[in-house]
């Protein structure tokens, strides 16, 4: 009697961590990946904004600075209305191709955000086009890329210490 109660609390406890568990594992995943993609549109807008804040078009030396303030695990590049590319551009996907700028994709794409953020090369770019004056061309691109890898590396130890917890419980239900 006492093997059938103590399966039948096993069973019971570890059905309920189930149903604790998956959810909030497929929320620690949800919140790591919103937050690297956070962190990418807020790298992008830093160097954007140096841009709209200067009265005259930054250098390129200031330009390099500004990304290697802002650079980590993303990569930061920044592509000047005359072609030439400061930081690190994006790694080239496996068929060659060239993300087109944002104004190339359509006005319905990603809600009218710029800074959305796009599959591209096993990972995410954003491209945030930026007003340089009034001489053609006009336009700059701030461009972030993160890999797959770097958009979910930190969910490792919250999973890790949701399994544990929930071994931890069963153990103790037991």
């Amino acid at each position: 009697m006492r093997k059938r109660i103590l399966l039948l609390t096993l069973g019971m406890t570890t059905l309920v961590v189930l149903a604790f568990a998956i959810p909030l594992a497929v929320l620690i995943r949800n919140v790591v990946y919103q937050n690297a993609t956070n962190a990418m549109q807020d790298k992008a807008n830093r160097v954007a904004n140096y841009f709209r804040s200067s009265f005259a078009s930054p250098s390129a030396a200031e330009l390099a600075a500004v990304i290697r303030s802002v650079s980590g695990a993303a990569e930061v590049s920044v592509q000047l209305a005359d072609g030439t590319m400061l930081g690190a551009p994006p790694p080239a996907p496996a068929d060659g191709t060239v993300p087109p700028p944002f104004e190339a994709r359509g006005s319905g794409d990603r809600r009218g955000r710029p800074d959305a953020p796009v599959d591209y090369a096993d990972g995410k770019l954003i491209q945030l086009p930026v007003y340089t004056g009034p001489a053609e061309p006009n336009f700059a691109v701030v461009r972030v890329y993160a890999s797959d890898g770097q958009l979910h590396s930190g969910e490792t130890g919250w999973e890790l210490l949701l399994i544990l917890s929930s071994l931890g419980l069963i153990v103790l239900g037991a």
